[in-house]
């Protein structure tokens, strides 16, 4: 329903994160309300093991991600409104940004997943990185975890695993470079790196 926009409040979207959370296995998942008390947010902890149930849910938050549908924020933004980095509407998909990217920084071992849901995993942040404004004041906090993220994808192209999925890790890493070009000088140099090994191994197999 919030993929297609029939859900666009944000409360309502934040109580939804909330239950996406606990059903993916994050520890301590609370709903806190913010200083003012105009709304609240959702924290919390870290994932231990993602419970098999939970997996088709990983392949839902990427329809969730790519929902080009708008958030209904309108009333949070205060005198924040006209700063130029809430020009671009806050996507539905951007309250969930954060959950995504806590399952690679949280899970010890995403390439346990079955490959369905570590391919869904890849395709979300491929989605978030090419469609969601990581300048928006509400997105920019998680270039820090999204940097972190990329890094760790970076190690699957290297995997001896499904193919597809390595060739996803690297389309992700250079969309992210291509996006973020001016912040990771190592990560750049890095990618080229890996990218040759995976040219040899897709050359192998």
């Amino acid at each position: 329903m919030a993929a297609s926009g029939l859900i666009t409040d944000y409360h309502e979207l934040l109580n939804m994160k909330a239950h996406v959370a606990r059903m993916l296995g994050f520890d301590d998942v609370r709903v806190i309300p913010t200083q003012d008390g105009l709304t609240f947010y959702v924290y919390f902890g870290d994932i231990i093991a993602v419970p098999e149930y939970a997996f088709p849910c990983i392949n839902q938050l990427l329809i969730l991600l790519d929902s080009p549908h708008p958030a209904a924020v309108s009333t949070l933004e205060g005198p924040a409104r006209g700063d130029s980095r809430n020009s671009t509407p806050l996507l539905i998909g951007s309250i969930f940004i954060d959950v995504l990217l806590a399952l690679f920084t949280s899970v010890a071992d995403i390439m346990a997943f079955p490959v369905l849901a570590v391919k869904s995993l890849l395709e979300s942040v491929g989605v978030i990185i090419y469609k969601h404004d990581f300048e928006h004041m509400y997105v920019r906090p998680m270039q820090p975890t999204l940097k972190k993220a990329v890094t760790m994808i970076m190690d699957i192209m290297l995997e001896d695993m499904n193919l597809e999925c390595r060739q996803l890790a690297l389309n992700v890493t250079q969309a992210y470079i291509r996006k973020f070009h001016g912040t990771m000088r190592s990560l750049i140099q890095c990618v080229f790196f890996s990218r040759d090994q995976v040219h040899f191994l897709i050359q192998g197999t």
